[in-house]
C-alpha cells in the first residue's frame, strides 16, 4: 500500500494521516504540544518518538481532535 491509499481504507474517525509519511491512531494518542511553525507535536503511548502534524494538516488535525 501507498501511505495515500491506506488512509482510504481506515476509519477517519480513528485515523488521520499527520504528515506525508505518518498516520496516527487517536486512540494512541497521550500528549498535545505545540510545535514552531503551526505544527504540533504529538506523544504516542508506548512509543519514544515525538511526531509533528505538517503545517498544512495542522488546522484539519484539530478539528479531527475535537470532534
Amino acid at each position: 500500500y501507498k501511505l495515500s491509499d491506506l488512509i482510504l481504507e481506515l476509519n477517519p474517525k480513528k485515523f488521520f494521516q499527520i504528515n506525508r509519511s505518518e498516520i496516527i491512531n487517536i486512540h494512541y494518542i497521550d500528549r498535545i504540544e505545540s510545535y514552531f511553525g503551526d505544527r504540533l507535536a504529538i506523544k504516542v503511548k508506548n512509543y519514544k518518538t515525538t511526531l509533528i502534524t505538517s503545517a498544512a494538516v495542522t488546522s484539519d488535525f484539530r478539528k479531527w481532535i475535537e470532534s
